[in-house]
């Protein structure tokens, strides 16, 4: 129990982050839903539905737990092997050059529909959300909330 009611005070600390990054998703996947994914009417509402209840839950796990993040930020996993620097430094340049080729891909196929501009505004909110997302996983918790 005592590890739910550090949920919550995460939770509750978290509580603007969360409804923000709630909110753009949910206004962005019933504004601007990918290609693929329009389909006829009716179910693209039911499809969109499901995304957005999707994207709600995940945003809140991710800011719920984000004090779990750090270990995986910082590839500590990898301090076992032997040679880990290079282990971390390698894993890194994957990362960061899976995420630029991932998002030229969705800006050269057009997956969305829109205009550069929207793409800016959609990459923007991506590094809005990762920065609240370090943030959450960095802060220490306030002294001035009690556990519920």
């Amino acid at each position: 129990m005592n590890n739910l009611n550090g949920r919550w005070s995460k939770f509750r600390e978290e509580l603007l982050p969360i409804l923000y990054v709630s909110a753009i998703q949910v206004w962005w996947l019933f504004n601007f839903s990918p290609k693929f994914m329009r389909l006829g009417s009716p179910w693209n509402v039911i499809l969109i539905t499901i995304q957005t209840i999707t994207a709600i839950s995940t945003t809140i796990f991710a800011f719920s737990f984000a004090d779990k993040l750090p270990r995986f930020i910082n590839l500590e996993y990898l301090d076992a092997f032997p040679h880990a620097q290079t282990f971390k430094m390698i894993q890194r340049m994957c990362l960061l050059a899976s995420f630029v080729i991932g998002v030229f891909f969705v800006w050269y196929k057009d997956f969305y529909g829109m205009s550069n501009m929207g793409y800016f505004l959609l990459y923007s909110f991506w590094i809005i959300t990762f920065i609240l997302l370090y943030r959450a996983a960095y802060r220490v918790p306030s002294e001035s909330s009690p556990p519920a």
